[in-house]
């Protein structure tokens, strides 16, 4: 009850800060642009592997590819985006932007 009580107090206050919000600014807008426009899952990619805790063979899984396809995918993530998902501080404000959005 308490984390879900955190995520809509930081809800709150993204509706005070609009500039902080979601996925309209940064590498997740640009992933979430290209999934729009090329019919890419860059961000079902990233949220299958945090919701695995970085366990690769559950989030392929998740999404429905073999792992190797799905480490390929988090390479070209890393290296066209530059989103760095070994960096845990990368890895929390990117959660967080998923959740909250």
């Amino acid at each position: 009850m308490r984390a879900r009580a955190t995520i809509e107090r930081l809800r709150g206050l993204l509706r005070e800060h609009p500039e902080f919000h979601g996925l309209s600014e940064g590498r997740l807008a640009a992933l979430a642009t290209q999934d729009a426009e090329k019919g890419t899952s860059w961000v079902a990619t990233v949220r299958a592997y945090l919701d695995a805790f970085g366990d690769v063979a559950v989030a392929a899984d998740r999404v429905g590819v073999h792992p190797n396809t799905f480490r390929y995918r988090l390479r070209r993530i890393n290296e066209v985006f530059g989103l760095d998902l070994s960096d845990p501080d990368e890895r929390l404000v990117v959660t967080l932007r998923l959740r909250l959005a």
